[in-house]
């Protein structure tokens, strides 16, 4: 797993001592979890998807995905963080509940793979970690498959309650599990008083959107990389970096979706 050596101060009152806030960590899967998340319903995430090791339908799984449809051309889309496609050795599931079973789902790899340009550059942990893979076939949407609703405008969504979802380990020295699954929390404004700035300072950018639990048990973890943040069918995040060791006294932060909402479209034609 890459880590950002950075020692950023939590803001604290005057009165009280300042300490150093744990390294940032890329959320891979061989590391971490969807803390304190129950199991999802069937097809309750249709947007959800796997994003696997290889092109082999049965690679490892190394992080999630979303799925955001097909544009005016019939080409279909995966978005996803930089970080998890820096090699083009990778494919998708989609459709999938269990990642044992297989049966009611849809395999695909990649025509090409766009990372941001200025993935890594710039101010902030990780700026700009986002990415779009364009899938090698057409998507049937008539089961338990759907195109995510991809969030726009200048809505922060600051204390409203936003799932997040994926197959990421529940407990740092737990397996993966074989089921999807997902836990409510609490989206930060980025900026101010009880924000996601309090806990990481110059981490973050306006190119983040933060997430914390009210009582500090839940959060994502590795695995779930690349996987959405959603309120319904609408995404807002994707799953970025958070505590190394994944603390969920920390905020987990993903990119915000419609911060890069422009160069999506511009990439994808969605």
């Amino acid at each position: 797993m890459k880590f950002l050596l950075l020692s950023a101060l939590v803001a604290l009152a005057s009165a009280a001592p300042s300490f150093k806030a744990p390294a940032p960590s890329l959320i891979f899967s061989n590391d971490g979890y969807i803390v304190g998340g129950d199991e999802a319903a069937v097809g309750q995430f249709p947007f959800q998807a796997v994003l696997l090791s290889s092109t082999s339908p049965g690679g490892s799984l190394t992080c999630g995905g979303v799925y955001i449809g097909a544009n005016s051309g019939g080409n279909h889309w995966l978005l996803n963080a930089a970080h998890c496609t820096q090699s083009s050795a990778r494919s998708t599931w989609l459709g999938l509940h269990r990642r044992s079973d297989t049966s009611d789902g849809q395999h695909f790899t990649f025509v090409r793979i766009v990372n941001h340009p200025n993935y890594g550059s710039g101010a902030g942990a990780f700026p700009n970690d986002i990415s779009l893979c364009e899938i090698n076939g057409v998507v049937d949407t008539s089961g338990n498959v759907g195109a995510a609703v991809l969030a726009e405008g200048d809505n922060d969504y600051a204390g409203v309650s936003a799932i997040i979802s994926g197959w990421g380990r529940t407990c740092g020295g737990c397996a993966l599990p074989d089921e999807l699954r997902f836990v409510q929390t609490t989206v930060l404004p980025n900026y101010g008083a009880n924000s996601c700035q309090t806990d990481w300072g110059s981490n973050v950018n306006d190119g983040h959107i933060c997430v914390k639990s009210e009582n500090q048990d839940s959060g994502a973890c590795n695995g779930d990389s690349g996987g959405p943040m959603s309120i319904g069918n609408t995404v807002i995040g994707v799953t970025s970096w958070g505590a190394s060791g994944c603390l969920t006294s920390y905020p987990s932060a993903y990119s915000r979706v419609s911060f890069f909402r422009d160069w999506i479209r511009e990439v994808s034609d969605i």
